[in-house]
Parts: C-alpha cells; sequence; structure tokens
C-alpha cells in the first residue's frame, strides 16, 4: 500500500492516518466494507465473503481507503485531504437526498457522478440537461457516483445505507474504469466484484428492476492495451447479467468512430462523457426507465 505513496511533502497527519490503517485489526475477509490493498492499490479479494468489521473501524478504513485511491489517481502527488472528506459529506447527503424517495438511483464511479442531479458535491456536472430531461418531480432520481470510486467503495455504501430505506423501480450500476486505469485486478476479480454489488442491491431493493451498465471504452489509441481489458471485463458482465437476471446495457460502439477511436466531442478525456456523450446515454436509458 504504501508503494504508492512517492511524495515526500505528504502532511504526517496522513502518514499517521495510513500508519494506523497498517495497524488496524488483521483478518478482515474480502468482504469487509474496505478490503485490504494488494500491490499496485489493487484490492485484494474482490469477491464476496461474509465478515464484517466494527464501524468505527470500517469508517476509518473507508476514509484511508479514499486518500490512498485519491494519491493513486494522481500518480503518487498529495493531493488535498478536502477531497477525500468531501467524499464523506457527498455520502451523507446522499443519505439525506433518499427522502425524495427516488425512483430511479444510479450508482457508480465519475461517469456517473457527472452525470447531474443530487447530491450535488463534487465535480460540476457535463451531463445535467440530460438529467434535468430524464428526471423530474413526478421520477425523481438520486445520484450515487462518486469520482475516483472503486468497486470497494461501491461497496461500502451499499452497506452503509446507500439503499436503505427505499424502494426505487430501477436501479443502474456502473462500477469498474477505475480498476482498468490505475488497477492490476484481471477482468475476472473485477466482474465478480460487481456481482457482490448486484448481490447487494438485489437484496436491499428486491422489487427494482437493475441495469447493468457495461464499460465505455477508454483511452486512446483503439490499440491501447486498456481497450482490450475493457472488452474482457464487459463480456463478463454481459454473462453476469444473464446469470443475475439483470438488464445490461452496452453502449461502447456508439462511442466510437469508424476507426474505433473516441471522439473528442462524445469524450473530451477518453474516459469521461461530454454532454454529447451523456446525450447517447440518456437516449438509450431513457425506455428503461419508470
Amino acid at each position: 500500500m504504501l508503494s504508492q505513496i512517492h511524495d515526500p511533502t505528504l502532511p504526517r497527519f496522513a502518514s499517521i492516518l495510513v500508519a494506523s490503517l497498517l495497524a488496524a485489526p488483521s483478518g478482515f475477509a474480502a468482504d469487509s466494507p474496505v478490503p485490504a490493498r494488494g500491490k499496485g492499490g489493487a484490492e485484494s479479494g474482490p469477491g464476496d465473503n461474509a465478515a464484517t468489521a466494527p464501524k468505527e473501524v470500517c469508517d476509518l478504513l473507508m476514509i484511508g481507503d479514499f486518500l490512498i485511491d485519491t494519491l493513486h489517481e494522481f500518480g503518487g502527488k498529495y493531493a488535498p485531504l478536502e477531497a477525500v472528506w468531501n467524499r464523506m459529506q457527498r455520502h451523507n447527503s446522499g443519505l439525506k437526498a433518499k427522502s425524495t424517495k427516488p425512483q430511479v438511483v444510479l450508482i457508480g464511479d465519475s461517469i456517473i457522478h457527472h452525470f447531474g442531479g443530487i447530491p450535488t458535491e463534487g465535480t460540476p456536472p457535463s451531463g445535467q440537461p440530460v438529467w434535468d430531461r430524464l428526471f423530474s418531480q413526478s421520477r425523481p432520481a438520486i445520484n450515487l457516483g462518486f469520482g475516483a470510486d472503486r468497486i470497494p467503495q461501491v461497496r461500502w455504501r451499499l452497506d452503509h445505507g446507500a439503499l436503505d430505506g427505499i424502494a426505487p423501480k430501477r436501479v443502474v450500476l456502473m462500477i469498474g474504469v477505475n480498476h482498468v486505469l490505475g488497477g492490476a485486478e484481471p477482468p475476472d476479480a473485477v466482474v465478480d466484484g460487481i456481482r457482490a454489488c448486484l448481490q447487494r442491491i438485489r437484496a436491499k431493493t428486491p422489487e427494482a428492476k437493475i441495469t447493468l451498465m457495461a464499460l465505455l471504452p477508454s483511452r486512446t489509441p483503439a490499440s491501447h492495451p486498456d481497450r482490450l481489458k475493457v472488452l474482457c471485463i464487459n463480456d463478463g458482465l454481459a454473462a453476469l447479467a444473464k446469470e443475475a437476471k439483470v438488464d445490461f446495457l452496452d453502449l461502447g460502439a456508439r462511442f466510437l468512430d469508424a476507426e474505433g477511436n473516441i471522439p473528442v466531442a462524445l469524450m473530451s478525456d477518453a474516459v469521461h462523457p461530454t454532454l454529447a456523450g451523456y446525450q447517447i446515454w440518456g437516449d438509450a436509458l431513457a425506455p428503461s426507465l419508470p
């Protein structure tokens, strides 16, 4: 875990936090709210076992894991702790947003986060006009996407109230791209982790219809090795959707040109959709909404 931290200017309080994580009680199984991280920042064992840890320890682990992920996403450079604490604020705001009695819940990472809606913490959304077209007072929705999230964070949120006490008619899940961009997990491990997320969603919202989103293509050019990993994960997700009896929505081809490249007009950074990209997504998602 510490191998990711290269910046000698990392504040001492962050170092203490990391050290406290290493000293935390050992023996948490793979399905702890925030699993132990393996070499290169990968979660160890993204499958579904039954161990849990005390809530206070889990909260500390989640915050620490966010810090490590944030450092990892910034190439080992120090990122302000505000980015970590705001993630907790967004989680808490998501819990409050359940009071709107959402019919639709979207769960995932920054690609969901940037779609728009409530809660509003984080980067200004690229897809807000599309969100406003899809969702309204007659079709309330909440956005439980969090920038830089990976599967452990999604599992933690699902285990800590994200869907408790609500009965949405549709839940949309897209998670996994950060395991492609910065993780060392093989595709089947990512699929296993997403299976664990689906199991939680089904248990929390047994009457909801679920849409499992395929990962969008990432990176350029078309020969980039991450493209093949996305395809392998999506093959596994297509099979998982059949196994779990959920809807599967793969928009990959719609984000590529004839040469297999990602148009800048659809993804300015070859990862996150632009407004035009969210329009494609919204048009594809709309027929399945209640």
